[in-house]
Formats: structure tokens, C-alpha cells, sequence
């Protein structure tokens, strides 16, 4: 993003499906001024309290994508990161679009862990206890087709590539809880579930480990007068 003119410095980002708040904590790191949406109260106590843990500022709010409030302050840059197919797209955008810049941006990504990794291997196997019949699909790179077709949109870039994701077994727990697998696991079975992972990674990997990842971004702007 850097690369690309879209710096996150003193910009109001907004991050869709925060989840446990990893990418609007970065940003947060990174100077931007971030709001966090995710209808999920449990994820959103999570995001706050990593938030407060790390000393950063960032506005955490529980309500859907589709409910998305007046932010009182323009937006720059909307990441919308392993969500945007469960999102009513048409109601997001009426809410989001009066609120982005016109030189503002919509970036949408997915993460795809390999589970054929050392770390996959591990966290499928834990998985596969708690949902015997999840779907695993392969990972498909998206440039064929932009993620949302909606005419007040236009494609402005896309990026593909693999990355080592540094992380602790705690935080990708939270990674792992946050998938659509376990949206609905109950709180005692979810906490359960947590302690046991975490302890086989650490026991496995240490405290410290690396997640391969496909990573793919398509980055959107407003339409401009004439692109109809």
C-alpha cells in the first residue's frame, strides 16, 4: 500500500469485519486514525482490549457493515479483509460511499493460511475435532474477477503474493477464531478449544512462528463523471 501512494499516516481508515482488530491495530501502529466495525460484541471486547494493551487509539464500534453509523470525519481508506463475501454489498456501499473521499480507496483482501504448512497442519487437525465436515477450498487468486461489480466502483489495482506472517500462538488463536468455521462456537467451547491449540502450537513451534500466507488485494476507487 505504501508502494502505492496509499499511506496510512494521519488518514481516517476504516477496517470492515475487524475481527480481533489485527489489521486496525496496525494501522493504528502506523498513524492512521482507525475505526473498527464488526457486529460481533465478542470480537469487538477482544479488539478493545489488545487495543488498550498496546497503548493505541482506535474507535471500535459493534454493529454490521450494512449499519455503518455517520463517522462524523471523511474516510481515506476502507479495508474490508475476509468479509466482503458475507456482506450485503449494496447496503454497505449506500452507507460507506457518501463518507470515502473522492480520492479515498476500498481495498479488499483475503488472507489464505496454507494448511499445508507445519502450522496448518496443526491448526486443521485441531479444527477438523470441533467441525468434522468443514469445507477446505483451494486458494484461488482473484484478478479474473473483481470481488464487486457494483457501477459506482472502479478497479484500480490488484496484488498477489506470498508471505511469512510472524506471529505468537495467542494471536493466532484469535486469527483462527475469527474464521467463519467457529462464528458460532459457544464461549466455554470456544475458550476451551483456544487453551488446547495454543498449547500444542507452543509446544510444537515455540513462542514465536511463521504462517505462510496467500495474500490478494484488489483496491477500488470511486467511479469518475463519464466511466458509465
Amino acid at each position: 500500500l505504501d508502494g502505492l501512494g496509499l499511506r496510512a499516516p494521519g488518514q481516517h481508515v476504516v477496517d470492515l469485519g475487524t475481527g480481533p482488530g489485527s489489521i486496525a491495530l496496525e494501522f493504528a501502529r502506523r498513524g492512521a486514525h482507525v475505526t473498527g466495525i464488526d457486529k460481533s460484541a465478542g470480537q469487538i471486547a477482544q479488539a478493545r482490549e489488545a487495543a488498550e494493551e498496546l497503548g493505541l487509539e482506535v474507535k471500535f464500534l459493534c454493529c454490521g457493515a450494512e449499519n455503518l453509523p455517520d463517522l462524523r470525519q471523511p474516510v481515506d481508506m476502507v479495508v474490508a479483509s475476509m468479509c466482503w463475501g458475507y456482506f450485503d454489498q449494496t447496503r454497505v456501499l449506500d452507507r460507506l460511499l457518501p463518507q470515502l473521499r473522492p480520492t479515498g480507496r476500498l481495498i479488499i483482501s483475503r488472507h489464505n493460511w496454507v494448511e499445508s504448512s507445519p502450522v496448518g497442519t496443526l491448526t486443521s487437525r485441531a479444527l477438523d475435532r470441533v467441525v468434522p465436515n468443514r469445507r477446505i477450498r483451494p486458494p484461488a487468486w482473484l484478478n479474473s474477477k473483481p470481488r464487486t461489480s457494483d457501477h459506482r466502483l472502479r478497479l484500480t489495482g490488484y496484488l498477489c503474493y506470498e508471505e511469512n506472517v510472524v506471529v505468537t500462538p495467542e494471536i493466532w488463536v484469535k486469527r483462527v477464531l475469527a474464521s467463519r468455521h467457529l462464528a458460532g462456537m459457544p464461549a466455554a467451547e470456544s475458550a476451551s478449544f483456544a487453551q488446547t491449540l495454543s498449547d500444542r502450537l507452543r509446544e510444537a513451534l515455540g513462542a514465536e512462528f511463521s504462517v505462510p500466507h496467500y495474500i490478494e488485494s484488489q483496491i477500488f476507487a470511486p467511479s469518475l463523471p463519464g466511466d458509465h
